[in-house]
C-alpha cells in the first residue's frame, strides 16, 4: 500500500491522515506547518541572524546603533 506524496490526501499504512512535526509540534496540514516556519523566521531568525550589508549585526543590533530602536 503507498503513501501517496506528501500533503496529499492519502491515509498513512496506520489509516490515519498524514502529519508533519516540526520540533515536536504536530500539524494536522501543510499550511499550518508552513505558517509556523514563517513566524519563526520572521519574528526570530531574521531578527538576530547576521547580515553582510550592515557590518554583519543584527537588524536589532544595526537599529539600536544608528538610533532608530
Amino acid at each position: 500500500m503507498g503513501r501517496g506524496r506528501a500533503g496529499s490526501s492519502s491515509l498513512n499504512p496506520l489509516g490515519r491522515p498524514p502529519r508533519a512535526a516540526i520540533k515536536g509540534r504536530v500539524y494536522r496540514t501543510r499550511d499550518e506547518a508552513r505558517a509556523d516556519v514563517f513566524d519563526y523566521i520572521e519574528r526570530f531568525y531574521n531578527a538576530v541572524r547576521r547580515h553582510s550589508t550592515i557590518g554583519y549585526l543584527s537588524p536589532v543590533e544595526f537599529k539600536k546603533n544608528v538610533g532608530l530602536a
